[in-house]
């Protein structure tokens, strides 16, 4: 049922029923389950993407407030999404614009906020899904 929802978020459970072979009520019960106990979180739709997107990776100070600085990172023009990863970097932020210009800009403002130590950019060339 998942596979098929993240595939489209729209697919009708008369639809999800006949695909996997179980009646419908089952589907609506288990769809209903799955909002219950907060596998599913939302549904939502996925916009085409337009312009350019990069993922900028960044460093901290050690005792920085990563939080803070995500929720700050967060109010900048473009950003889709911080995430705090484990590894060589702190956390890595999602930044869509519609020329480089755009994107450098909201890494100028990453690399000058209190407790950011250094930044690497990757552009995403292709998406494969």
């Amino acid at each position: 049922i998942i596979d098929i929802l993240r595939k489209n978020g729209r697919a009708k459970y008369t639809e999800i029923a006949k695909e996997i072979g179980i009646p419908e009520a089952t589907v609506r019960y288990r769809v209903r389950s799955l909002v219950n106990e907060g596998v599913i979180k939302r549904f939502t739709i996925e916009l085409a993407s337009r312009g350019i997107t990069c993922l900028v990776g960044f460093k901290t100070e050690p005792k920085t407030d990563i939080e803070g600085v995500c929720e700050k990172i967060l109010e900048l023009e473009g950003v889709e999404c911080v995430y705090e990863v484990t590894g060589e970097w702190d956390g890595i932020v999602v930044v869509k614009g519609e020329n480089p210009s755009e994107i450098n800009e909201a890494i100028d403002h990453i690399r000058a906020m209190p407790g950011v130590t250094a930044t690497n950019s990757f552009f995403v060339l292709m998406e494969h899904r």
